[in-house]
């Protein structure tokens, strides 16, 4: 299908533009240049891609972040809505306050820190006065 100003108008997002994951998936590179439009119409484009690019426009899409495994626990697709992004988050915040709590020697249901005892005879003495 070739694009005209009333697909590329069509596809527009409810506050009336286009969001940078739309623009990203028919080759436009952000931030927009003038004349990115014109440059559009008369563009071949599948229709799957016609549809993606209309699709993008209804969700909030934020990347995937990058973790020592790759890509957030369960989450393949390239783009992600705001709520999946936001509990995926929220678990990994647990997880890595849950290592903090390990690596501290705390259990995890320990919400106090004990300072490490110090040795009698230390040179230097406490770091702080008794």
């Amino acid at each position: 299908m070739k694009l005209t100003h009333e697909l590329i108008d069509a596809a527009k997002t409810p506050k009336g533009s286009w969001t940078r994951a739309q623009l990203a998936s028919i080759g436009v590179e952000w931030p927009p240049r003038n004349g990115w439009k014109q440059k559009l119409v008369g563009m071949e484009i599948s229709e799957d891609a016609y549809e993606r690019f209309r699709e993008l426009a209804s969700v909030r899409a934020k990347p995937l972040q990058e973790t020592a495994s790759g890509t957030l626990p369960g989450m393949t697709p390239e783009w992600v809505s705001r709520a999946e992004y936001d509990r995926a988050i929220a678990t990994l915040r647990e997880e890595l306050e849950a290592l903090r709590k390990e690596i501290r020697g705390e259990s995890p249901d320990t919400e106090t820190i004990k300072p490490p005892a110090l040795p009698i005879d230390d040179p230097l003495g406490p770091p702080w006065e008794v």
